[in-house]
């Protein structure tokens, strides 16, 4: 029990080991000069006091958190002097329930994801198909099944990658030119070029093609579908650049954020290259290219000598 200028009336033990005091408190002793809730959370307990009505909220302590119940106490004439504060702690049960919200949070963002990625391999497939059919040439069906066998891959791996959410699987020496050509593969854009300076990092491979996938994309679709892309190393990295337009500096920061889209897109492509780029403890900047255009740099990458 605490007076209306928050000094201690009356306290259990109980009490006491919640909001970490060793032994009693002295009657009369405001609660805010107890030195282990010194704290902004008690000053907002203690501004509280004495309360209109019955009231309850949250408060942090530590590591703990504790559910607050306050009721007014009353003296005569039914006048407050004070309140009755009944903690419980709650630390295991938020904890539980932040827990299943950053899993629902993750699993929608993951549904975004697969879906983005399957759309690319998926136009490919189809566009292969249609030649195939209309112009009797079953050379285009080879593009078809590169494009289902991509699409195999992405949905094999996709349960693991619902637990894991951002983790990577087994790394392993992967080539960035043979890796950049596949993913090429992929872009439905017949005059764009890709230039690829060799080189061996290591890395998850299925992640890194859905790296450079949502990359060489999201290129074709705002440089134009004869744009130049430029995959090439850095003293400490990589960086991806194209001949485009490029990024505004005031929007580089927005482009990075899951569904933010100028034109209407998803938005999701270069959140995930982000993803993926942290899961490898990669840094991650966007940037001018020489000729103007965008420039993805990855630094802190570890390369693997040839």
């Amino acid at each position: 029990m605490l007076d209306r200028h928050g000094a201690v009336l009356d306290s259990t033990p109980p009490a006491h080991r919640l909001i970490g005091l060793d032994g009693p408190v002295a009657v009369g002793r405001p609660l805010t000069e107890l030195g282990p809730v010194r704290s902004e959370p008690f000053d907002r307990l203690v501004e509280s006091i004495p309360p209109e009505r019955e009231r309850g909220f949250e408060l942090e302590v530590g590591d703990r958190i504790l559910d607050v119940g306050m009721t007014p106490l009353t003296g005569p004439r039914e006048r407050s002097v004070g309140a009755v504060v009944a903690l419980h702690d709650i630390t295991e049960r938020e904890r539980q329930r932040r827990a299943l919200r950053r899993q629902r949070e993750r699993l929608d963002r993951f549904a975004g994801v697969v879906s983005h990625d399957l759309r690319n391999p998926l136009n490919v497939a189809a566009a292969g198909i249609t030649l195939a059919r209309e112009g009797g040439d079953p050379e285009q069906l080879d593009s078809a099944l590169d494009a289902l066998e991509r699409m195999e891959g992405i949905l094999e791996e996709t349960p693991t990658l619902a637990r894991q959410g951002e983790s990577i699987g087994d790394t392993e020496a992967v080539d960035l030119d043979e890796l950049c050509e596949d993913c090429w593969g992929m872009i439905e854009a017949e005059a764009a070029t890709i230039e690829v300076e060799p080189a061996t990092v290591r890395g998850d491979p299925t992640r890194l093609g859905q790296l450079f996938e949502n990359l060489f994309g999201n290129a074709v679709e705002h440089a134009g579908e004869d744009v130049t892309v430029r995959v090439a190393s850095l003293p400490d990295g990589f960086y991806v650049e194209d001949d485009g337009p490029g990024i505004p500096a005031d929007r580089r920061d927005d482009v990075l954020e899951p569904g933010y889209s100028a034109d209407g897109g998803t938005g999701l492509g270069l959140a995930i290259v982000e993803e993926i780029a942290g899961a490898h403890g990669w840094e991650f900047g966007v940037t001018a290219g020489r000729d103007g255009g965008a420039r993805f740099e990855f630094t802190e990458v570890a390369f693997v000598e040839e």
